[in-house]
């Protein structure tokens, strides 16, 4: 607790504080549990351990339980390795959703063991109702769950299995109706705003390598060697087993899709410490003391170096810059907004520690070059319609000539702001194939949701109908297609036909409008695009 008090909040933790301001069945990247948790800690107040009070509470439970299922024979033994595997260290005080799902997901384990022996209704539904917290808390959990089920698929077979599953729909029914009713959000981002082009060299070594030390610093190999055994006989057994070598491999074949954060694999802790507790009579007692007298120097270094204050030009600070807000660049921007709401271009990290810290209108601005956020979800943009705000640019793109430089960022004000995402764009007969040195034909159809005198006034205009082209993530060309006429209706139609200067390949195209300093802003969804000799 003391740590989650002397310690900034994270980009997330600040993002999921503005969840809980705006308590809700889903959000645009999560499920609801971490906003349900903040906010309950905000009825005390809104310091940072008010933000984490509750996510360290279930965290601690966590660890209790899970001694409480692996009954360790040398329970000192075991409570030193636990102590020693970092990760507990700083997601036991983070208030992110690691920190509920784990909880859930213990539960699941608990009373998952307890079923195979006893299939009573009682135990289906607090398997059932385990499952869908688990499941609101964070979506990798549909791993958890469906690897308890490959270890032991009979249970199939037993009716209060069905009751437990009841449980869990009925659990997850709102959560499951916010989702249909905003298109899915949450799917459509893991599974294709996400998307980076495998490298081998890349993605893949990067997640073996950090799956190295994410339990350690040096108690992982533990974790491995002793789960590294003949799958067992027994159902209890071979459900830990499968549970904890399916996570890893599942992780690493969704790496060859994209880049595998680290805490993803956390669940896996569970089933290790079982594995440990099981295998603690073979492991040497005078290793796991000298591994975790070094693991606990290094951990408690690293938990004070976060803790302390810490000069921008200091080592300390370079060393943990990702644990604390760019307060020196949010001074300067606070300062220069001069009581005006602040657009973060692509930055929901900064608005939300912007808002979270000075207590200040601010929200962040998604274009083609980023991704979408809750920001996008709520329409936050509208609320500062025809309003003066200042513009903070995070990207090379933006025509830089008018924007002021400051030392860690450019900024211009723009009076009469608009909101570009009013703009919906549908591109018609848009080929999916071509020749390369054919010309492309475009017939699209733009449309205005706002009021149209906002345009005439707004300091952005002209607005531009742009295509951009994306191979493997990496921007190629922008193509300007049409600029469009101050409207005297909130639709209007244009053809164009283009030679674009590209080679033999696959492409992604994304539409947008852009703004005189504004970069594209995503008005419809990619299409890929295949250009052939």
């Amino acid at each position: 607790m003391l740590q989650g008090a002397f310690t900034a909040l994270t980009a997330d933790e600040a993002y999921y504080y503005l969840y809980a301001l705006q308590p809700d069945w889903g959000y645009f990247d999560h499920p609801p549990m971490i906003a349900w948790l903040i906010r309950l800690g905000l009825f005390w107040g809104d310091a940072t351990w008010q933000v984490r009070l509750f996510p360290i509470a279930l965290f601690t439970i966590s660890l209790y339980f899970i001694e409480g299922i692996a009954q360790p024979n040398k329970p000192w033994l075991y409570r030193l390795l636990v102590i020693s595997v970092g990760v507990f260290h700083f997601y036991g005080f983070f208030a992110v959703p690691d920190a509920p799902a784990f909880f859930f997901a213990v539960l699941v384990m608990k009373y998952y063991l307890r079923f195979l022996k006893r299939q009573a209704i009682g135990i289906a539904i607090h398997l059932g109702v385990s499952a869908g917290a688990l499941l609101l808390s964070k979506y990798h959990g549909i791993v958890f769950l469906g690897l308890l089920f490959l270890a032991n698929p009979w249970l199939a077979l037993k009716r209060n299995s069905w009751l437990a599953a009841l449980s869990a729909i009925l659990l997850l029914a709102p959560h499951v109706f916010w989702l249909w009713k905003h298109d899915f959000p949450s799917f459509s981002y893991h599974l294709e705003e996400r998307h980076i082009a495998f490298d081998i060299g890349g993605q893949l070594l990067h997640y073996f390598t950090t799956q190295l030390f994410f339990l350690g610093p040096f108690t992982s190999f533990l974790f491995f060697v002793c789960a590294a055994r003949k799958m067992p006989a027994d159902a209890a057994k071979r459900a830990i087993w499968v549970l904890f070598w399916g996570i890893y491999l599942f992780f690493a074949l969704l790496s060859f899709k994209g880049r595998v954060e680290a805490h993803w694999t956390f669940l896996a802790a569970i089933p290790g410490l079982l594995i440990l507790s099981e295998q603690m009579g073979n492991l040497s007692v005078l290793l796991v003391k000298r591994i975790s007298a070094i693991s606990l120097v290094i951990i408690v270094s690293g938990r004070l170096l976060v803790m302390l204050p810490a000069e921008r030009s200091s080592p300390i600070y370079q060393l943990t810059r990702d644990f604390r807000p760019p307060i020196y660049a949010l001074d300067e921007i606070n300062a220069a907004s001069k009581g005006h709401p602040v657009i973060f271009m692509n930055h929901y990290q900064w608005s939300a520690w912007y808002i979270y810290y000075y207590r200040a209108h601010a929200f962040s601005l998604s274009n083609n070059y980023g991704r979408r956020t809750q920001f996008d979800l709520w329409k936050t943009a509208r609320k500062y319609e025809s309003d003066s705000v200042l513009f903070v640019a995070n990207n090379g793109d933006l025509r830089l000539e008018p924007f002021t430089q400051a030392q860690d960022f450019r900024h211009i004000t723009l009076p009469n702001f608009i909101d570009l995402s009013r703009f919906h764009l549908h591109a018609i007969g848009f080929p999916k194939s071509a020749q390369v040195g054919d010309s492309i034909v475009i017939n699209g159809t733009v449309r205005f949701d706002g009021d149209l005198g906002l345009i005439e006034k707004s300091a952005d205009w002209p607005y531009t109908v742009v295509a951009e082209v994306f191979k493997d993530g990496q921007l190629l060309l922008e193509q300007p297609l049409y600029q469009l006429p101050i409207p005297e209706a909130t639709s209007l139609n244009f053809w164009v036909k283009q030679k674009w200067p590209l080679e033999q390949g696959q492409y992604q195209v994304k539409f947008g409008i852009r703004g005189n300093y504004l970069p594209p802003i995503k008005s419809m969804g990619y299409m890929s695009f295949q250009l052939k000799h």
